[in-house]
C-alpha cells in the first residue's frame, strides 16, 4: 500500500509539471528602445532612404508598423502597398509572408508624395531630369565599355499632372520616339531608347558610387543588370 502511495505521488508531480509547462507564457523578444525611429539605426536609415527616393520623384506611399509576431517577437513591417517586408530588431529581413500571426500592429511612420511636397516645396524631379542628355558610353559589369552603341539624345521636356514625364529621343539627329514614362516602382521606368532594351532602373551619377560623374543619367537594364547606358547632360 505504501509503495502504491509513493508511485501515485510521483505520477501526480509529473502530471502537475507538464500542466505547468504547458501553461507557460512564451518569452517575448523585445527591442531595447524608447523611439524605434531614432534609436534603431537601421530603421532610421531606411526612413531616410525612402524619403530621399520620394524626393527624387519616385512615386511611393510607404507605411512602417511596429508589430508582435507569434505573440513573442517585436518586428517591423515596411509596407509599400504592393510590397511588404518584415524586419527584426537588428534590421534583418524575416521570412514572413502574411499577417496571419501578426498582432499589436501600430503605425509608427508614414510618408508619401504629398508629405514630401509639403516638407520640400522647392524640390522637383524635373529639376534633375529636365534638359538634353547625350549617350556617351555603355557600361558592362566590372567597368567594361562598349563604344560602338547608338549616339542618341534624350530630351526630358515636362511633367504632367499624373506625374508622367514627357520626353523625346533622337538618333542620328532624327526623331526616334516621342512619348512619356512613369516610375513603375522606386526606380523602374519603361522608356523607348534606340537600344535593344526598353525597361530600366534610372539612376543619377550622384546615386551611383561606381560612376565617377555627377551630371549624368544611368539607364540600367532591369533583366540584365550588367548593362548600363550612360547619358551626360549637354543642355538644360
Amino acid at each position: 500500500m505504501k509503495t502504491k502511495t509513493i508511485i501515485l505521488a510521483i505520477l501526480l508531480i509529473i502530471t502537475a509539471s507538464h500542466i505547468s509547462c504547458g501553461n507557460e507564457t512564451p518569452e517575448t523578444k523585445s527591442c531595447d528602445f524608447d523611439n524605434p525611429l531614432t534609436d534603431l539605426l537601421w530603421l532610421k536609415e531606411k526612413t531616410e532612404e525612402i524619403a530621399l527616393a520620394i524626393q527624387h520623384g519616385h512615386p511611393l506611399t510607404v507605411s512602417i508598423y511596429q508589430c508582435i509576431y507569434n505573440n513573442r517577437e517585436t518586428v517591423f513591417l515596411v509596407d509599400k502597398v504592393n510590397e511588404k517586408s518584415f524586419y527584426n530588431c537588428e534590421g534583418k529581413i524575416l521570412e514572413i509572408y502574411s499577417e496571419l500571426n501578426i498582432t499589436g500592429k501600430e503605425l509608427i511612420w508614414e510618408i508619401d508624395n504629398d508629405f514630401i511636397n509639403t516638407q520640400y516645396p522647392c524640390y522637383c524631379i524635373m529639376d534633375t531630369l529636365r534638359g538634353e542628355w547625350s549617350w556617351f558610353k555603355t557600361r558592362l559589369t566590372y567597368g567594361s565599355l562598349i563604344d560602338n552603341d547608338f549616339k542618341s539624345i534624350v530630351r526630358i521636356l515636362s511633367q504632367n499632372e499624373d506625374e508622367s514625364i514627357n520626353y523625346e529621343v533622337f538618333a542620328a539627329d532624327t526623331l526616334f520616339w516621342r512619348g512619356s514614362f512613369q516610375f513603375l516602382s522606386a526606380r523602374r521606368i519603361d522608356i523607348r531608347l534606340p537600344h535593344i532594351y526598353h525597361s530600366f532602373y534610372l539612376f543619377t551619377g550622384e546615386e551611383r558610387e561606381d560612376i565617377p560623374y555627377d551630371d549624368i543619367l544611368i539607364f540600367t537594364v532591369t533583366n540584365t543588370s550588367w548593362i548600363s547606358y550612360c547619358y551626360e547632360k549637354i543642355k538644360k
